[in-house]
């Protein structure tokens, strides 16, 4: 574990050159720092890229793709001007857990009585509690953050339409991942209901997908993993009881190339009463 005293440049990945201009669209691998706002408050991840500092929440995803020291995270979005928290902009996109362990992925930001965060442990009871081990890791190099079990109540991922299902519904995914996101689960959850009552066929569409870092690399999720998320959402959907014969399955193998905008958006299942 190292104390940062100062911006982490050289968690840049590889290939990638500094630049002062700012960016709409953000692809990068890197090390998530932790840093401590305040002892009223949950320690917030960030990263310091090409001349910016990230909170590494993206906007509105509260419980996936939350950041584990000892790894490093895919982090895709699009950047928020007005919006900062962890003294960094906000994104709206996904992070990513990528699951290598590295070692040099253990850095932590004192308190600088300048970057103070809000009261959001007493708001968000659900959110994972850092704190405890943070405080650990002062002492002892061999502690290390990682995510904490997050239990959505249902009520909190319905969805704003007033309890309005709609007949078509879109669930997005993490690189090389089939977990689905507290606020899709609560989705889902609705659309399984319509489902049943209104005695519809589901129809499925699932996609897998390249992400390009701006480096220029590629990353491709690996093969078989549309056919992956449609077998977790089929035991999810018939687990919700829908009758297997009344589901079907469309997979698209081939990854969708990456552009370096919302690539992470080719990610998807995309479901349908019919």
């Amino acid at each position: 574990m190292k104390l940062v005293l100062r911006s982490l440049f050289g968690l840049l990945p590889l290939g990638a050159a500094f630049s002062a201009q700012a960016q709409t669209y953000i692809n990068f691998v890197t090390c998530p720092v932790v840093r401590d706002i305040g002892a009223e408050v949950d320690v917030c991840f960030y990263a310091d890229y090409q001349g910016e500092t990230y909170h590494l929440s993206p906007i509105g995803l509260i419980d996936w793709g939350q950041p584990e020291l000892k790894h490093r995270l895919l982090v895709e979005g699009e950047v928020v001007e007005d919006q900062a928290y962890c003294g960094g902009k906000r994104f709206i996109g996904r992070t990513t857990v990528l699951p290598d362990v590295d070692l040099e992925c253990n850095d932590y930001m004192p308190f600088n009585n300048r970057i103070i965060g809000e009261q959001r442990i007493d708001k968000r009871p659900e959110h994972p509690k850092y704190r405890s081990v943070f405080e650990a890791m002062k002492t002892d190099p061999s502690v290390s953050i990682q995510p904490a079990p997050v239990s959505l109540p249902v009520e909190s991922a319905i969805n704003d339409e007033g309890g309005q299902v709609e007949r078509d519904l879109v669930v997005y995914f993490a690189f090389n991942r089939d977990r689905i996101d507290g606020v899709s689960a609560g989705k889902l959850l609705d659309f399984a209901e319509a489902a049943k009552n209104g005695g519809y066929q589901v129809v499925a569409k699932s996609y897998q997908a390249e992400t390009r870092l701006d480096s220029g690399e590629t990353l491709a999720e690996h093969a078989g993993m549309a056919e992956q998320r449609s077998n977790k959402m089929l035991r999810i959907l018939t687990g919700l009881g829908i009758d297997p014969q009344r589901i079907s399955f469309d997979n698209n193998d081939g990854n969708i190339a990456g552009s370096g905008k919302h690539d992470w958006k080719n990610r998807r299942i995309e479901l349908s009463l019919e």
